[in-house]
């Protein structure tokens, strides 16, 4: 009966117009008269009088039997079905406190790295560093910031491509610096050409960034030999930073930063699970 009732309910939004429509026929031919088909149609006049209409009233008492079952089945479930709604968003709501609380970790870790990079010792803040974590659906998503710019601190979206940008770079050669992106200012359109030769970044994507850097420094972040996450440093100065010095900075990080990317995986908020989940 479990089974059957699990059935209905899964299949109710095709079974009930079957089941009308039958009823609609059923209903229509109780009282229908073959005795005028006899003589020109004999075959159908017995196949109708000895077989079709006598089981019509059956046919008829068992499809509104399974209408009336089904209904049943539906208002029996629906407490269920409600308690299994509030103990998802119950569960989405805590979700949804763990991610918080684990974006703050990594935000609270690279602003400790920001600190040891010197970040806002310059005469305007132009310095971010960002954590980003492949959701294995071909995108990268933010899961930590910092930046002493309020202006740069807060990601504008969800989930970037691993096809573009130097967050590609990054994840493909396991280490990726440019210090050679022309001034977003005084060349605007070089600019927005070398983004779009060198990272595959669309001109329009370009104009529209919010941080225009001209340094980048990008470490694909490894755990056991596998690449977790891509460590991104850029600077709209393209002075601010020297290669060799970063580099040794961040690799420090590497085993630490894996291991805990590695360890609150599943914690991290990604769109396409949340999509899946219908949230």
């Amino acid at each position: 009966m479990k089974h059957l009732s699990r059935f209905i309910i899964n299949n109710q939004w095709w079974i009930d117009p079957i089941l009308t429509a039958i009823i609609a026929f059923s209903s229509a031919f109780l009282d229908f008269d073959p005795s005028h088909l006899t003589a020109e149609h004999p075959v159908q006049h017995a196949l109708l009088s000895k077989w079709i209409l006598p089981t019509l009233p059956w046919v008829l008492f068992i499809t509104v039997a399974l209408l009336v079952l089904g209904k049943f089945f539906d208002y029996k479930s629906k407490p269920e079905m409600h308690k299994l709604e509030s103990e998802n968003q119950r569960l989405y709501g805590e979700n949804q406190i763990i991610n918080e609380q684990v974006r703050n970790l990594f935000d609270g870790y690279l602003y400790n790295l920001a600190s040891r990079l010197e970040f806002g010792t310059q005469k305007e803040n132009c310095e971010r560093i960002s954590l980003y974590v492949h959701d294995g659906n071909k995108t990268f998503v933010p899961c930590g910031r910092f930046s002493a710019n309020p202006a740069y601190r807060q990601p504008r979206r969800t989930a970037y491509p691993d096809t573009e940008g130097c967050i590609a770079q990054g994840w493909q050669n396991g280490w990726h610096f440019d210090d050679k992106l022309p001034c977003p200012v005084n060349q605007k359109s070089n600019y927005v050409d070398y983004v779009l030769n060198e990272y595959r970044v669309p001109r329009n994507t370009t104009r529209a960034i919010n941080m225009k850097s001209r340094l980048f420094a990008v470490m694909a972040v490894t755990n056991r030999s596998e690449s977790v996450a891509v460590l991104v440093l850029e600077s709209t100065d393209a002075k601010r930073f020297m290669e060799t010095e970063v580099k040794s900075l961040l690799e420090q990080q590497n085993e630490f930063l894996g291991q805990m990317v590695r360890d609150l995986d599943r914690y991290i908020p990604r769109p396409s699970i949340a999509k899946k989940g219908g949230v």
